[in-house]
Order: C-alpha cells, then sequence, then structure tokens
C-alpha cells in the first residue's frame, strides 16, 4: 500500500511539473517572440528616420574626405577641437559592435 501511494505521489508530482513547465516555456517564449517584435520595429523605424536624414544631407556634405588616422597625431586624434573625437569613438568602440 505504501509502494501504490508513493508511485501515485510521484506520478502526480511528475505530471504537475510537466504542466506548470509547458506553461512557463510557452510563456517565455511569448515574451521572446514580442520583444523581438518591438525590437524589429523600431529598428525599422531608426532606419527609416535615418535614411530620412541621409537623403536630406547636401551632396558636398555626403562625399566629404574624412582626415586619415595616418596623417593624424596623437593629439589630433584625442583632441575633439581637432577632429579627432570620430576617431576616438572608433578607437574605443569597434565597428561590429555599433
Amino acid at each position: 500500500m505504501l509502494r501504490t501511494r508513493l508511485v501515485w505521489f510521484t506520478f502526480g508530482f511528475a505530471s504537475t511539473a510537466a504542466v506548470m513547465s509547458q506553461f512557463v516555456y510557452r510563456d517565455l517564449l511569448l515574451d521572446r517572440h514580442s520583444l523581438s517584435c518591438q525590437l524589429k520595429q523600431q529598428f525599422d523605424s531608426l532606419e527609416s528616420r535615418l535614411s530620412n536624414l541621409e537623403s536630406e544631407l547636401p551632396k558636398d556634405l555626403k562625399f566629404k574626405a574624412s582626415p586619415s588616422l595616418h596623417h593624424m597625431s596623437n593629439n589630433q586624434i584625442l583632441d575633439p577641437a581637432l577632429g579627432g573625437q570620430s576617431w576616438f569613438i572608433l578607437l574605443v568602440y569597434p565597428l561590429s559592435c555599433m
């Protein structure tokens, strides 16, 4: 009789745990899906705004040559007043992380 109770208790506990894990899994999956859709919407919106800004730039600013890093001294690279701020950002944050 003790074995029967133990078997049924184990079966009940296992089935309850399986059902609860299914609910948690579905909830996490739904949350992940909604977050990814929300991020995709925001990035699409950002991309459209950026493309609109880029299309409004004058043509002479679009193709302006930036100074080469090899021709700049260390003071120019680190000094934002001398045009080195963008190079400093590129040195700190590589393009793959932007």
